[in-house]
């Protein structure tokens, strides 16, 4: 955010510590029995690792495809986001199927 302030343009690493800082808010108020607040936490905690995915990932596929010089790291990131929200996805349905009882949320 430093460097945004200074007038260069925001990278998407710039928001790693903000996905990471509400991962752990979302694990101390799950352990206080806040879990309302908790979920929302885990909320924004996955939707900025998500945005930062996106953000990094596709213009690197679009670089592959076309054949020009891709950054395999934010190709990678990329992937993971993509098979985190796979994983995610998955978890969510079998919880429904189940009655609730397999939702991470339902804990």
């Amino acid at each position: 955010m430093v460097e945004w302030a200074r007038g260069n343009g925001v990278e998407a690493q710039s928001f790693w510590p903000f996905a990471v800082a509400a991962g752990s808010v979302a694990t101390l108020l799950k352990g206080t029995g806040r879990r309302t607040a908790a979920r929302g936490a885990t909320y924004l905690a996955c939707g900025l690792l998500v945005a930062v995915g996106i953000w990094t990932g596709i213009p690197q596929a679009a670089h592959l495809v076309h054949g020009e010089s891709v950054d395999w790291l934010d190709l990678t990131i990329g992937v993971l986001v993509v098979l985190f929200v796979g994983v995610g996805a998955m978890t969510w349905i079998a919880g429904r199927k189940q009655g609730g009882a397999a939702s991470p949320s339902a804990e």
